[in-house]
């Protein structure tokens, strides 16, 4: 095992290099690639420990950090290897405890990322001036390295977008950006996201379709609901949107909520109809049809165009998927993207090689 240790930690440096590299890409695009949305990846990147100053340093240390390990690790150089080894272990050891204690999620990238990092540390003690069994020549072993950056953005480049939900799919219309929003009137969440989407939706001449999903324990959020459906029955559905993400939550009284109807305009002889009859609880609860059809997978759901965001995000990322959409972003050589690093580890490779014939003769 000691004679194997060296080549072990290697290949978890490997591992944990092409991970933080995966991990930043997530958190410098607006959509992430390797994280789902809604998942524990999505709540850290959004927790408090996400961006320093806006900038992602956590993962920008762990490329960097592995980095130097693999470089330290090339010969190896034991002293400073096995010390920034066992640093990165304690590190390691310390993101998972804030992840599961403190951001209460566990971001399955940085999970690989931090227990590679420990298994590096232990293995590193283990192997302590220890002639390894199999050796690496070093200029190969830093193409490796330098192939664990490249190969993620490559699989970033060319990982398809994932297909729309046949129902939501349905509602875009040729030539017109279509956000489709699901909603709670009394999440927070979306009462934040608000007022971001209908910017963008009027920035960017989208049509904006509501689909409300009152949750169970919100225990004012069916009347809301209810009286929204019934706005938009009439055609004013988003001005009584505007209103009831104004007003608290404890305001959503059947009187308060009829104030806002003739706030909005309604006939609201057709409004009282409406909401006394029993069409507003069904009309309520076709839209949660809908969302369960879509894959409820939590609040707010926004889909802009082909893509699907889950949670308050910032408006530059409502922003960018619009621009996206709509033929307005920078367009995604991809292609270049996966020749580049096909050529870059075909190079790198050939003079690894290379170098190690001149070293055998």
């Amino acid at each position: 095992m000691r004679r194997h240790a060296l080549l072990i930690a290697r290949l978890l440096i490997l591992v944990a290099l092409a991970t933080s590299t995966a991990l930043l890409i997530d958190y410098a695009r607006t959509v992430p690639t390797f994280c789902a949305p809604g998942s524990g990846c999505d709540a850290v990147r959004l927790s408090a420990f996400g961006y320093v100053a806006g900038l992602p340093l956590l993962p920008i240390a762990g490329v960097v950090g592995f980095l130097l390990l693999a470089l330290l690790g090339a010969k190896p150089h034991w002293p400073a290897f096995a010390a920034g080894a066992v640093l990165s272990a304690i590190v390691g050891a310390a993101l998972l405890v804030v992840q599961i204690a403190v951001v209460g999620a566990l971001c399955w990238l940085c999970a690989i990322v931090d227990v590679s990092a420990i298994l590096v540390g232990i293995f590193a003690v283990i192997g302590w001036r220890v002639e390894p069994a199999t050796q690496i020549p070093r200029p190969l072993w830093l193409a490796l390295a330098m192939t664990a950056i490249v190969l993620p953005g490559s699989f970033m480049k060319v990982r398809p977008m994932p297909p729309l939900p046949e129902n939501v799919a349905a509602l875009q219309r040729p030539g017109v950006l279509t956000i489709v929003d699901i909603a709670d009137f009394e999440c927070e969440h979306c009462r934040h996201a608000h007022p971001d989407l209908r910017a963008v939706e009027q920035l960017s001449g989208a049509t904006l379709v509501r689909k409300t999903y009152p949750l169970p324990f919100h225990t004012h959020a069916r009347h809301a609901s209810r009286a929204y459906v019934c706005a938009r029955e009439q055609g004013r559905g988003e001005q009584m949107a505007d209103l009831l993400f104004a007003i608290e939550p404890l305001l959503f009284r059947q009187d308060a909520l009829r104030a806002a109807a003739q706030t909005t305009g309604l006939d609201i002889a057709r409004y009282d109809e409406c909401f006394s009859s029993g069409r507003a609880e069904r009309l309520v609860r076709a839209d949660m049809a809908f969302v369960s059809a879509a894959g409820f997978r939590g609040l707010p759901t926004v889909f802009i165009g082909g893509e699907l965001l889950i949670g308050a995000r910032p408006r530059a990322e409502y922003e960018a998927a619009a621009a996206r959409a709509t033929g307005r972003a920078s367009s995604d050589r991809g292609w270049m993207w996966v020749l580049m690093a096909a050529v870059w580890c075909a190079v790198m490779i050939g003079l690894s090689a290379r170098m190690a014939r001149r070293t055998r003769s």
